[in-house]
């Protein structure tokens, strides 16, 4: 993930407070462009203020302003794309900072210029970590890495070989752990435990990401909310822990019968999502003909095209007033749905 929220988990508040950004934009940045643009914005600030402060007569002043510069130019492009940069865009930007500190680093003239560029590669290691896929976090602690190498066979400052060897193993232990960690977080979080399924966190994400696709495409992409009918007449006759295997049930069969790129949700309670890409809503009889075939249970659907520029939840909203309209047509019995596969 997706990954595109992977971090959001373990930042919670600071990454929240940071949200101001987007207002100013006008638009929702998504988090990891929020994060990335802090970055640069106090790059660009930190960077500028030693060029002019001169905090040391051997510092390389104008390195500093060119690479502020540079950092700047990387915030506004960041401010301006934000809401539609592509993980690529993301990855150039990261690896952008990371050959700008490893410049920085080469050019020191003591172990303290040297470290304050080595701490910038630590914390693009942690940012890779928290908000990028782990072998994107991977590949550019490899990077760091061959830049903190190459500063240190450059610069010639004594005493910095064992700082490097330090920082280059901080790196690397701060992106497995963090991303083993962001991993097992991400999967909790954007998965249902009783179905196995996309719960509602993990599928706005992705139909969010189709929906950009398509609008870049043109392609048609239908959404159906699915209610399953009588299914509080199984709560009610043979209690909770029967419902719940129907559910698992269900689940199980319409993950089979989903064609390949189709995306199966439970979005709560009896009710479930179904995302069927490059298809018009005329032409979803036939994908959903494969759920009433993989499972006995009844259901009704509300099925809509999801229109170019319409939020989710908008699209969500007309599909519940076609559901009920649907359940009204059928007025299936209380006691509709079956437990032969349960």
């Amino acid at each position: 993930m997706d990954d595109a929220h992977a971090g959001a988990w373990l930042t919670g508040r600071p990454a929240r407070a940071l949200r101001w950004l987007g207002r100013v934009r006008g638009a929702e940045l998504p988090i990891e462009v929020t994060a990335m643009l802090a970055i640069a914005v106090l790059a660009t600030a930190g960077l500028a203020v030693v060029s002019f402060a001169a905090v040391s007569a051997q510092q390389p002043t104008l390195l500093l302003r060119v690479l502020a510069a540079s950092a700047g130019a990387i915030a506004v492009a960041l401010f301006v794309t934000g809401p539609w940069l592509s993980r690529n865009g993301l990855h150039v930007a990261v690896l952008a900072f990371v050959a700008g500190a490893s410049v920085l680093a080469a050019h020191a003239h003591t172990q303290a210029g040297f470290m304050m560029a080595a701490r910038i590669l630590q914390w693009l290691a942690v940012y890779a970590a928290l908000f990028l896929s782990a072998r994107a976090a991977r590949w550019f602690a490899s990077a760091i890495t061959l830049g903190c190498a190459a500063a240190v066979a450059v610069a010639r400052v004594p005493g910095t070989y064992v700082e490097a060897a330090t920082v280059c193993a901080m790196v690397w232990l701060a992106t497995l752990l963090l991303s083993a960690l962001v991993a097992r977080l991400r999967a909790q979080a954007d998965t249902d435990p009783l179905t196995g399924l996309l719960n509602r966190n993990g599928f706005a994400k992705l139909a969010n990401r189709e929906h950009a696709l398509a609008g870049r495409t043109g392609a048609p992409l239908a959404l159906a909310v699915v209610d399953l009918d009588g299914f509080k007449h199984v709560n009610d006759e043979h209690g909770h822990a029967a419902g719940d295997r129907v559910l698992a049930a269900v689940a199980r069969a319409w993950s089979g019968g989903l064609r390949p790129g189709d995306v199966l949700a439970r979005f709560g309670g009896d009710e479930f999502l179904v995302m069927l890409p490059a298809t018009a809503a005329a032409d979803t009889a036939q994908p959903l003909a494969r759920l009433r075939a993989a499972h006995p249970a009844r259901w009704s659907a509300g099925v809509v095209e999801w229109q170019r520029g319409e939020t989710l939840e908008a699209c969500l909203a007309r599909a519940d007033r076609r559901l009920y309209e649907a359940k009204a047509e059928r007025r299936a019995p209380a006691a509709g749905l079956s437990l032969a596969r349960a």
